[in-house]
């Protein structure tokens, strides 16, 4: 069985960083979902952006693949 969708990370990041980012994204999800995936972590990667903008490595890693 495939997996239309895929939201993952391309290199390891720090631990408090990234449930900071996959919560934001199942936040997002769950208040709304029609949206997608795809925007939802958009949206939690801007967030954590806008806290750490010059620290890229702390909200650049997330992906998301498919529709």
């Amino acid at each position: 069985m495939s997996h239309p969708r895929l939201t993952q990370r391309v290199w390891p990041i720090d631990d408090e960083a990234s449930v900071a980012i996959v919560r934001d994204t199942y936040s997002v999800l769950r208040d709304q979902g029609a949206q997608g995936a795809a925007a939802a972590l958009h949206h939690a990667t801007r967030r954590a952006r806008s806290l750490h903008p010059t620290q890229p490595s702390l909200w650049a890693a997330h992906i998301h693949i498919g529709p």
